[in-house]
């Protein structure tokens, strides 16, 4: 008895079980879907039950359980995988599967529920072939990924004895490639969400209500503000605070050559930014590489009268001549090691109080960036298996250009991580998400 012909036996089984948990709309960001989140959970649970695991709920703070499993292995190393459960909003369309051309559409069929599947039931082949396990498995499956992990930080504290093991695998970054070349992203970028507030209680001159533009000479503009605020943190596309480079971590000249070979993965990224310029190799060493500073959103002053689903076209054809008496504007930036986003916002924060003292500043949320060296074992192990499963070499890059809560993981128990995951690349999100089977 061989995996192969195992997983061939078992294979309408295990897409069954695939496309019933697909049906599951596990939206974390929408409160409206807690009782969907508390159904995927039991299911995974029920499947986790059906290998012989010792099956819990980690909750923290009011928000969708995580799903933890373990099961003993032949020897004392332990390996804990990471996956989540929670997917991204979508129509209702997007939570029948459909089945062609040898692929699964679906909302959340890449992203995540897919690689959470195939570890169950890889598990599930292993124990049926051998027997056994070669090392301890415990399986830690998140509900709220899709929402920035607010809660993963208080599960890992509280559980880190139950957690804790030689390795972590997550299996939420990098990827299958359209011409089936493994993706593997070896950590991730940190990310620093700041929110800049413009009003009558960070600057004396701005009306405490909105009046008349006729005002304008004597009263200050929270937009104004906010508008110079945000321009003295970029100057010629680079990020214009002292310091903010000073920790960046260098990268050897061999990882500079692995992201070389990784370029073809541009025309997937092309795909996924839906834009039709080209886009030139060096532009994934900045993706990798780069840390950056977005503003992601801007508002002020009559703005907060607008429906949103009409938000743009009310706004084009108004007219409204007024000081406001507010604007808020929100950046965020990601970070790469070994930036500490703890120091980042103590030197934004000066920055913004010494060129733009009428603004306040306000920290929302932050992660550390990760990094596992593409030289540790760990990493070389991952690149091993990927190539010898797939056939072809992978395509590696040191990190991923996003951010994630997994980040965390690798921190609060002091072990290496990697990551592999055999969702379809740059898919994830998109209307037409889809995995091969």
């Amino acid at each position: 008895m061989s995996y192969e012909s195992v997983i061939q036996e078992n294979l309408n089984v295990f897409l069954g079980e695939f496309k019933r948990l697909l049906r599951v709309r596990s939206i974390s960001a929408d409160e409206r879907y807690a009782g969907e989140l508390e159904e995927a959970a039991a299911f995974i649970q029920d499947e986790l039950r059906e290998l012989g695991a010792v099956v819990r709920l980690l909750k923290a703070g009011g928000g969708a359980p995580a799903v933890f499993g373990e099961l003993e292995g032949a020897s004392d190393r332990t390996l804990l995988v990471y996956a989540h459960y929670d997917v991204q909003p979508a129509g209702s369309e997007a939570f029948n599967p459909a089945e062609r051309g040898g692929r699964i559409y679906a909302r959340g069929a890449s992203d995540n529920k897919g690689s959470l599947m195939a570890v169950i039931h890889a598990l599930r082949v292993l124990l049926e072939v051998d027997g056994h396990l070669p090392v301890g498995v415990r399986l830690l499956f998140e509900g709220e990924e899709e929402r920035g992990s607010p809660h993963l930080a208080e599960i890992l504290e509280s559980n880190r004895r139950l957690l804790e093991a030689d390795e972590v695998l997550c299996a939420d970054l990098g990827g299958v490639t359209e011409g089936g070349t493994p993706v593997i992203e070896l950590g991730l970028k940190g990310i620093l969400l700041i929110e800049l507030l413009a009003d009558s209680s960070s600057h004396p001159s701005v009306p405490g209500e909105e009046v008349h533009s006729s005002f304008a000479p004597v009263v200050a503009n929270p937009c104004w503000l906010i508008i110079d605020a945000l321009a003295s943190l970029r100057e010629d596309g680079r990020v214009a605070v002292e310091g903010f480079y000073d920790d960046v971590e260098e990268v050897d000249s061999e990882a500079l050559a692995l992201i070389e070979k990784a370029s073809p993965l541009l025309s997937y990224l092309s795909g996924e930014l839906e834009i039709k310029s080209e886009l030139k190799p060096e532009l994934l060493r900045e993706l990798v590489l780069s840390p950056t500073l977005n503003v992601n959103m801007i508002a002020g002053g009559h703005v907060a009268e607008l429906q949103e689903p009409r938000c743009l076209q009310e706004l084009r054809g108004r007219v409204k001549t007024i000081v406001p008496s507010w604007c808020i504007a929100k950046v965020d930036m990601r970070l790469v090691p070994s930036q500490d986003p703890d120091e980042i916002y103590r030197l934004v924060e000066a920055h913004v109080r010494k060129r733009a003292p009428g603004v306040r500043l306000r920290k929302q949320a932050s992660l550390k960036p990760y990094r596992l060296p593409w030289t540790h074992p760990l990493a070389e192990r991952t690149i091993r298996v990927a190539k010898e499963t797939y056939g072809k070499e992978p395509y590696v890059l040191p990190n991923s250009r996003a951010s994630g809560g997994m980040s965390l993981i690798p921190y609060v128990l002091k072990a290496p991580m990697t990551s592999f995951s055999i969702g379809a690349y740059g898919v994830a999100h998109k209307p037409s998400e889809y995995i091969r089977i």
